[in-house]
């Protein structure tokens, strides 16, 4: 029909989103938590950013500081 997409020879992708769990065991294998492995703790907070923000690689690499708006919160002290 006009304006479908077609997928050619391409199967369906199917979606398997991570888990909580999966993706704090993935963060933690990036931030060095895991023995043998490199730390990359800057990586580990973007790809938990990432997750829960929905947003993909370009879009995150085209973000400045002041297209974020931190909502207040409770005071650290």
């Amino acid at each position: 029909s006009p304006g479908s997409r077609g997928t050619g020879d391409n199967a369906a992708f199917d979606h398997h989103p991570l888990t909580a769990e999966e993706l704090g065991r993935l963060s933690a294998a990036i931030s060095g938590d895991v023995p043998g492995l490199p730390a990359y703790p800057a990586y580990a907070l973007m790809v938990e950013f990432m997750a829960y923000s929905g947003l993909r690689a370009g879009e995150v690499a085209g973000l400045e500081i002041g297209d974020l708006l931190f909502a207040p919160g409770p005071k650290c002290s």
